[in-house]
């Protein structure tokens, strides 16, 4: 199909049709700093998958943007085609969050002294296109935990292809679809509903793994000169100011209620506690870091984006100084060990997958 071809195909999908707006390929010719960050995320993505094993899963595949004030991406497929989209709206509000957590925080800066070299893309676009400063530092922290942000939101919809959650959420007559659970605002269908909260929570983890995968590359190319602690500790910190950028950014601020899984996705703020606490946990093996040091900095953003928050005027409750009652994290132990087994199947699942299709190449 052409390019036009190919736009019309994906403008009648119904997740596309339920985000209003514009659905368009990125454009490298548009004069917005966002999108052309975006393209170089996307093309990073990309690369990730060419080297990543579990690449054969997918077929061909799209990265769209639609101009939309809706705060939402997805991952979209219809017969052998797959799509991620990102909206406008969703880009643009990553982007002032990040922007206000990092001027509000001396965090970055005052810790690593040296220009932030722990993205795992090295992002080719000016940030003082994005904001202005006179901290250099603090500018090009911005681009990498924007670059970040806009990489994870990727690789989760991009998750939902690679771990099939489609298979997930159909049920034994193949009538429950994929597409069709992800936008009921009420899911009747406990079974489903639980189904629904692990894909969400998987798509999180796997992209997290990708990440990874991608920081890994960085290392390679860190300077010789850059300590290599400094490096796992920036990269915990830019990671972690990224994930509750795009989960308080994907945050419906009119509802007020305290944390539950009633609706069709697990509480953002869970996932981002979640998302969180793995980043830290990885990375402070990996580099061999201070337990207590890291959960200091991390605690730091907490507190950076809670005044966010107040900035924003965000009113009291699940985001803002909250109760116990209200953060609910029992709730969230006790959701993850079943998440956990549901995990461990779509692992052997899609190692077998892998292998079948390896064996089918040869």
């Amino acid at each position: 199909m052409t390019d036009k071809a190919d736009i019309a195909f994906w403008h009648s999908h119904p997740s596309v049709k339920r985000m209003g707006g514009k659905v368009r390929f990125l454009d490298k010719t548009l004069n917005d700093p966002h999108e052309q960050l975006l393209i170089e995320v996307c093309a990073g993505c990309q690369h990730l998958l060419r080297v990543h094993p579990a690449r054969s899963i997918l077929g061909s595949f799209d990265f769209l943007i639609i101009d939309s004030g809706v705060r939402n991406a997805a991952a979209l497929g219809q017969d052998d085609k797959c799509a991620v989209v990102l909206s406008s709206g969703l880009v643009s509000a990553v982007s002032e969050i990040v922007r206000r957590l990092i001027c509000g925080s001396s965090l970055l800066c005052q810790n690593f002294g040296r220009e932030p070299r722990s993205a795992a893309f090295l992002w080719a676009e000016d940030p003082s296109t994005f904001m202005s400063s006179s901290n250099e530092r603090e500018q090009r922290y911005f681009l990498n935990c924007l670059g970040r942000a806009l990489e994870f939101v990727t690789l989760h919809e991009l998750s939902h292809h690679l771990r099939d959650h489609a298979s997930s959420l159909r049920n034994h007559d193949d009538s429950f679809l994929f597409e069709e659970v992800l936008w009921l605002n009420e899911v009747n269908d406990q079974r489903a509903q639980k189904l629904r909260h692990h894909c969400e929570i998987d798509a999180d983890t796997f992209a997290l793994r990708l990440s990874q995968l991608a920081a890994l590359h960085g290392e390679e190319r860190r300077p010789a000169d850059h300590d290599l602690k400094e490096y796992w500790s920036s990269e915990i910190v830019i990671q972690c100011v990224a994930l509750v950028s795009v989960f308080l950014a994907l945050e419906d601020q009119s509802r007020r209620t305290r944390v539950n899984y009633q609706g069709p996705y697990p509480p953002l703020l869970h996932r981002a506690i979640i998302a969180c606490d793995a980043v830290q946990h990885y990375y402070t093996k990996r580099g061999e870091l201070d337990d207590d040091e890291e959960a200091g900095y991390v605690s730091q953003i907490w507190i950076d984006l809670e005044e966010t928050c107040q900035d924003l005027a965000i009113p009291k409750g699940t985001w803002v100084n909250p109760s116990d009652e209200e953060i609910a994290l029992e709730l969230m132990n006790n959701r993850l060990a079943g998440f956990r087994h549901f995990q461990d199947q779509l692992d052997k699942r899609m190692e077998l997958r892998m292998k079948d299709l390896s064996e089918n190449q040869r």
